[in-house]
């Protein structure tokens, strides 16, 4: 049988100059016209995505690494696929001289719309600001890694929270 499929929908919309989640910014608007709610949606996946409705426009992008950088430190340091409830990452400490080199990278600094993958948040990426602090345990390496998404997504939130009556975590990442 031939059936039409409309696919690969985030390549596509980059393709068309898009940012790679042309549909769920209008989900989320639905959503919030239904509650009644000022609200932005984080979706925590690989990458954490922003969507919100800001003095009328509607805003989604992507605010930086999530648990891509997590899942791919705890397979090749620790040999597991993911930090279950964030057990591994609360036995460390965050190393604030990584993480201030983590944060300078650029695409934190780009106002919205933006749109990131592991075309930059990668093993080489971590390598590279790993090689710029010197050592850091690679427990501690994973606290940073995880607090990274925390600050990086709030730093997000901190630009809009005057006008926000609620927060929406999903996706997977939402139960770590």
């Amino acid at each position: 049988v031939d059936i039409p499929v409309v696919a690969d929908f985030r390549q596509t919309d980059i393709d068309a100059g898009g940012q790679g989640a042309p549909l769920t910014g209008y989900f989320h608007e639905y959503l919030t016209l239904l509650t009644g709610k000022s609200m932005i949606y984080i979706n925590l996946g690989g990458f954490a995505n922003i969507s919100l409705n800001h003095k009328s426009e509607l805003i989604s992008y992507d605010s930086g690494p999530a648990n891509y950088l997590i899942d791919l430190w705890c397979r090749e340091k620790f040999d597991v696929e993911f930090d279950l409830d964030g057990q591994l990452a609360s036995m460390g400490n965050i190393n604030t001289d990584l993480l201030v080199k983590m944060l300078q990278e650029k695409y934190f600094k780009k106002k919205s719309p933006k749109s990131t993958g592991f075309e930059l948040f990668n093993r080489d990426w971590i390598k590279s600001k790993l090689s710029e602090v010197g050592y850091v345990k690679e427990i501690d390496v994973l606290s940073t890694l995880t607090y990274l998404t925390v600050v990086s997504i709030s730093n997000e939130i901190n630009i809009y929270k005057k006008s926000l009556d609620k927060i929406f975590f999903y996706g997977g990442g939402s139960f770590n």
